[in-house]
């Protein structure tokens, strides 16, 4: 997923919250032919989506990220409403994407920006004994750009960080150890998929004494 295709879901949720909160406050204000033609209006851009994953694919991300977000805005005003019971119980399931967005961020952005769960690829690699390269957690791993990894020291319920921001442009396939010394340095062979599937790989060599400033070398093969 692109970065900007990511930073438009996330604006665009976010948004859709605070105008459904507001319309929420208000909604006794607003008439019932209002409301009723805002759900008519809705139920277009439904029939919208459903034709452009039919037909056209290459846009069916966008059009259901603008459908998805306006349930999400005027869910709080129908749900307030004296309308039919069955439309508060289906506006009542695009405010239940709260509990997806607090509970995992970037598997709901991923399905709203791309209608697919994220890619799991490994997280954690064995270099030696008990250290790891780990995946670096964040809420825009679903993006395939400045993916972090660090190396940790398996110390029984503990990890000690020994290197953090290692960057590569892909999540990373399997790790080939070339040399490991202990408390010095480690020189590491990384394998990762591009663009069409194309293999591709990177030799990094890392300190493993934390510094302030550590100096990390990515080598292209």
């Amino acid at each position: 997923m692109s970065a900007t295709l990511l930073i438009t879901a996330i604006i665009a949720y976010i948004l859709s919250l605070v105008i459904s909160l507001v319309l929420m406050i208000v909604s006794r204000k607003v008439s019932d032919s209002w409301k009723k033609g805002i759900i008519i209006f809705h139920s277009i851009l439904l029939l919208i989506c459903l034709l452009s994953f039919l037909f056209f694919k290459t846009n069916s991300g966008i059009i259901f990220l603008v459908f998805f977000c306006a349930g999400v805005a005027i869910a709080g005003m129908i749900i307030r409403s004296s309308l039919n019971l069955l439309l508060k119980m289906y506006y009542s399931v695009f405010l239940l994407s709260v509990i997806i967005f607090l509970y995992s961020p970037s598997l709901l952005f991923s399905l709203l920006a791309q209608q697919k769960f994220p890619d799991k690829k490994r997280n954690e690699f064995l270099l030696t004994d008990n250290y790891y390269l780990v995946k670096e957690k964040s809420m825009l791993e679903i993006s395939n750009e400045f993916v972090n990894y660090k190396i940790v020291k398996r110390m029984g319920q503990f990890n000690k960080t020994m290197q953090r921001n290692i960057s590569f442009q892909y999540a990373i396939d399997s790790v080939k150890v070339l040399n490991f010394e202990e408390g010095k340095q480690a020189k590491l062979r990384v394998y990762f998929l591009k663009e069409n599937n194309i293999s591709d790989s990177a030799d990094i060599s890392a300190p493993l004494i934390m510094k302030d400033e550590n100096e990390i070398r990515i080598q292209r093969k």
